[in-house]
């Protein structure tokens, strides 16, 4: 009797201590790359911290859990079980992408680029420095106002050469009728001012974020007379354009995330503005709407 307590006393003591200190568990933890990870934190379910990873990627507890219940962390690291032999487990860790949450509220762009368009008769084409305010309501909308300096690079109106506000009639082809027509694109101003709306829209929170934008608004330069003189070379009557010329541009770009306060952007993108062209059949000469389609081009900052 005496011995078969002694027995039963010895088996609880070893219950309790199994109950306490479970079973063996160990392993390694590996990168994708096949190198081990250290400071791997071995956990379970209940969130009973076991212990951590070697420098070696090896890692040794004893735990009561059954091992689907445990779980392997790292800051930075997303983990997959790869292999169970018995108590040794075999882990495969996963870099998560980082994330760079947007500044929000009050944001600016500054910006230099180039657009060009091509008409029938000419192409157009201009340097552009621009900035923008706005919003930045969330991690994926912007939306701003913006103002600008257009300085004319092909086609532009050179003030000084007089030659260039002055048309004389009759440079066609005469039709079987006898009628004399001509079509000609009109120089825009070589300096003009951009006011227009903005509004861009971001897919991604990375360090390289892809984004949409769109610009729609309208170049103002001084107004433009154009005189107009008959075949005999006697004043008819003038012209006068140039002083609103509407434009839209859809672009695709790239934001670098540099730090919390600046980004570097680069965008390429589609560009049409409108464009005044010159029509005339004898003497009743006029000026019709045209618009010339193109692309564009930009680097910029915001901050």
């Amino acid at each position: 009797m005496k011995r078969l307590f002694v027995t039963m006393l010895l088996a609880l003591v070893t219950l309790c201590s199994y109950g306490q200190s479970g079973r063996l568990v160990h392993g390694c933890v590996f990168d994708a790359k096949g190198i081990p990870v250290e400071g791997a934190q071995i956990a379970t379910i209940n969130g009973d911290v076991l212990c951590c990873t070697n420098q070696d990627g090896t890692f040794k507890a004893q735990t009561s859990a059954l091992m689907p219940d445990l779980i392997i962390t790292h800051d930075g690291y997303k983990s997959k079980r790869v292999t169970s032999d018995g108590s040794y487990l075999v882990i495969k860790m996963f870099k998560d992408r980082e994330v760079y949450p947007a500044k929000r509220g009050f944001q600016q762009q500054a910006s230099f680029g180039w657009w060009r368009s091509d008409d029938s008769y000419n192409a157009y084409s201009a340097l552009r420095f621009s900035y923008i305010g706005g919003k930045r309501f969330n991690d994926y909308f912007f939306a701003g106002v913006g103002a600008g300096l257009d300085i004319g690079v092909s086609n532009t109106y050179k003030p000084k050469a007089k030659e260039n506000a002055t048309y004389f009639g009759y440079y066609g082809v005469e039709d079987a009728d006898g009628w004399y027509d001509d079509s000609t694109d009109l120089p825009m101003q070589s300096i003009a001012i951009p006011l227009f709306v903005n509004f861009k829209g971001y897919f991604t929170k990375t360090k390289v974020a892809p984004y949409l934008s769109f610009s729609a608004g309208a170049r103002l330069s001084t107004g433009k007379k154009l005189e107009i003189y008959n075949e005999s070379g006697n004043y008819d009557h003038t012209l006068r354009y140039g002083a609103f010329k509407p434009f839209f541009e859809v672009a695709a770009g790239v934001s670098y995330h540099k730090s919390a306060d600046r980004n570097y952007t680069f965008q390429f993108g589609y560009y049409t503005h409108n464009i005044k062209e010159f029509e005339g059949y004898r003497n009743d000469f006029d000026l019709d709407n045209e618009w010339s389609h193109g692309f564009s081009m930009s680097i910029g900052m915001t901050f």
